[in-house]
């Protein structure tokens, strides 16, 4: 939405239509990844040009859509989890400050009090509220935490178990660290990296997904249909300028860590989340920004 803020596509003013406009949007990635796949681009397009070579028997070109990835921020990773959960061709996910279980997650909101007023009431909200369980149950259709479990723990009949880095940051404004927490274990997913809040340890245990798991991470995880998966979340602390719901695009070590993954999953099918440390033994300049940022750096 052109001008709109960053929370208008919550449509507040029709908060009925949530569930609905959310489903359509995945319908519609769907489709498109469909168009793509029956697009078929004539030679004739290149005339003039240097044409790719043709593959021996075929006279257009045509996409190869499968396998796909995808990667999602904010508003972007709930339909990251989402279509992950639903869409066959998907084979790895990294979704980034990801809302979801929005009863929780309106709760643990520094607006809580003000939402416990909407709702007539000056108790402590908490994610079991009555009023919250009702947008919880009218929304849960499109509520990334409904569908993280068919990710990769427990995919659909006939569906892939999809791998999965989740980068979360320390002191995201936007998604509470509950949340972080929650989606974590409805995922299924280990951790990695250091502790910068200790609660995701007391949740994950709840699956049997205690402890940190070394890097580098691969096929660590087992889905219940027997498939391996790489399945990891790292808790991250921000650059202490931008609100840490955006680490995605502030930390070359997130950057990293995200383009091995997919790097790694493309070229050998096995998702790979290697420890940002050896960034610069792979030639990726992990300190490249914060020497732009002071020059002074050596």
């Amino acid at each position: 939405m052109p001008g709109g803020p960053s929370e208008a596509y919550l449509n507040l003013l029709n908060l009925s239509a949530y569930r609905d406009t959310f489903r359509q949007g995945v319908l519609e990635q769907r489709l498109l990844l469909e168009a793509l796949e029956n697009l078929v681009i004539p030679q004739s397009v290149f005339t003039g040009h240097s044409a790719p070579p043709l593959p021996m028997g075929k006279t257009s070109y045509q996409l190869q859509i499968e396998p796909t990835v995808v990667l999602g921020q904010s508003h972007g990773a709930q339909y990251a989890n989402m279509m992950a959960a639903v869409e066959p061709k998907i084979r790895g996910g990294v979704p980034t400050g990801s809302p979801g279980f929005w009863s929780l997650l309106l709760a643990e909101n520094e607006l809580a009090p003000v939402i416990g007023l909407l709702l007539g009431t000056l108790q402590p909200l908490n994610f079991l509220y009555p009023g919250l369980q009702l947008l919880q149950t009218a929304w849960e259709a499109a509520d990334p935490i409904a569908y993280a479990p068919r990710v990769a723990k427990n995919p659909l009949p006939n569906h892939p178990a999809r791998s999965v880095y989740q980068p979360v940051g320390q002191g995201d404004t936007e998604v509470p660290q509950a949340v972080f927490d929650a989606l974590a274990l409805a995922t299924g997913v280990e951790q990695a990296g250091p502790i910068l809040w200790s609660t995701m340890q007391t949740s994950l245990p709840l699956e049997n997904l205690d402890g940190i798991v070394p890097y580098d991470v691969s096929r660590n995880r087992v889905s219940r249909n027997g498939s391996l998966y790489t399945g990891v979340v790292v808790q991250f602390a921000g650059d202490g300028i931008a609100d840490p719901h955006t680490i995605f695009s502030q930390l070359d070590a997130v950057k990293y860590q995200y383009r091995q993954f997919f790097k790694s999953l493309l070229s050998t099918g096995t998702a790979v989340v290697p420890d940002p440390l050896t960034a610069q033994e792979d030639g990726f300049n992990l300190f490249g920004l914060l020497a732009l940022k002071n020059p002074n750096t050596q």
